[in-house]
């Protein structure tokens, strides 16, 4: 424990070490996402349920909706974010639902330049966030997709850590 708190740097305050929380692990962050990702996912109709996939705009969202799926019955999510790009498909057609989340680091307008039609559906309120930009996570409905998967890729080639 010792090599650790030099290595990370951790001080003692008031006799104590002080260790950043991190919201990113919030079990409770992930069981109100899942919670609210399934009664939209439910609330489509069966014909686009069974093509859908879900987008979430940052890495760990794709990340923990693919941990947690199965307990849930969702399907895989996908990311153009930090190294989920390397995972998602390189052709095809999207499916002409996906359901997408992001914090406030993106709005509405991110991804109604890949989708006809995105209107938004559910908000998460997240009281453990470490920014206020994060409070709250917005889902979406997009339907009716301008870009296929291999034009998604060269899209978000550069932009990666956006």
């Amino acid at each position: 424990m010792d090599t650790f708190i030099k290595f990370a740097k951790i001080e003692k305050k008031d006799d104590r070490y002080e260790i950043e929380y991190n919201e990113y692990y919030s079990k409770s962050k992930w069981e109100k996402t899942m919670g609210g990702l399934k009664t939209v996912y439910d609330s489509l109709p069966m014909d686009e349920r069974k093509d859908c996939l879900i987008w979430g705009k940052h890495y760990s969202q794709a990340g923990g909706v693919n941990l947690f799926r199965e307990k849930y019955e969702m399907p895989k999510a996908f990311s153009y974010h930090g190294s989920f790009y390397l995972w998602t498909p390189e052709k095809g057609e999207l499916p002409k639902t996906i359901i997408a989340f992001s914090n406030g680091e993106a709005g509405i307008d991110f991804f109604q330049s890949f989708f006809r039609s995105v209107v938004s559906v559910k908000q998460i309120y997240n009281p453990y966030a470490d920014d206020e930009k994060d409070l709250w996570q917005t889902i979406y409905i997009c339907k009716e997709p301008t870009l296929n998967f291999e034009q998604l890729r060269s899209e978000f080639k550069t932009r990666i850590f956006e």
